[in-house]
């Protein structure tokens, strides 16, 4: 989370936690700090500020089990120090969403810097950006270009859309899921999936049946959320209350 948006960081913690996860830090601005006390107790939460977000955040990779890198994080220079970082530094499994994938799609290089296993979470404008093709081009054949990323840069692929594809690179693995609703095109219920795959990794499943499980998973308590309500008002934060439930 970047300065003034701790909602995307609030939404992966909380998500993790609710799938099994036992310790969560939160890394946000400074600013967000108080909000995301109050907003998930449970967490631990280290505020940055922008003369020091790249020396803290050392010790906070060689602490971790996982990270998750991209919700709510903004696009500016300080965001962009912190994603070469990670990606320079880290040695656990990496799950790469929202704002970072922003940052690494003007060089897309820095994915074949990382030396850790990485699951990446572009929806479709996204990987459009990544990809340099045109929505349609890769919405005609969705598994391809998935796959075609995953294998140029070694990363798993998580594609969203009606159905999210999951590819792994250089094997040939595929998962095709359509758990899930419509309404889960809101803004959040991408963050909200960051947390459950990290959840899933955390529970021992090697990274593409995380990730495969981590879609399933979200879609049915997307499914879930929405039973006797209008879809229309399905907020992100209510999936989080139906996830294993």
């Amino acid at each position: 989370g970047s300065e003034d948006m701790s909602g995307a960081a609030f939404l992966s913690a909380k998500a993790a936690y609710r799938c099994g996860v036992g310790i969560v830090e939160i890394y946000s601005h400074y600013k967000n700090s108080d909000v995301l006390k109050k907003l998930l107790p449970e967490a631990i939460v280290t505020g940055y500020s922008d003369d020091t977000e790249v020396s803290l955040l050392m010790d906070k990779i060689k602490a971790a089990d996982i990270i998750i890198l991209g919700p709510g994080l903004s696009t500016g220079e300080t965001a962009t120090k912190i994603v070469k970082t990670v990606l320079e530094n880290a040695k656990v499994p990496l799950i790469i969403d929202a704002d970072a994938l922003n940052i690494i799609s003007c060089d897309t290089q820095m994915l074949k810097s990382c030396e850790s296993t990485v699951i990446i979470t572009p929806h479709i404008g996204e990987m459009r950006r990544l990809t340099g093709l045109d929505k349609e081009t890769i919405l005609t054949d969705i598994i391809s270009a998935a796959r075609n990323f995953s294998d140029e840069y070694g990363v798993i692929c998580v594609l969203k859309d009606a159905a999210t594809i999951v590819t792994e690179p250089n094997t040939g693995r595929v998962y095709i899921n359509t758990s899930g609703c419509g309404a889960m095109s809101k803004a959040g219920c991408g963050d909200v999936l960051t947390g459950v795959i990290a959840a899933m990794i955390s529970l021992k499943l090697e990274p593409f049946s995380a990730s495969a499980m981590g879609v399933y998973v979200h879609g049915i308590a997307g499914e879930r959320a929405v039973e006797g309500r209008n879809e229309h008002s399905l907020l992100a934060s209510d999936i989080i209350d139906y996830l294993l439930d």
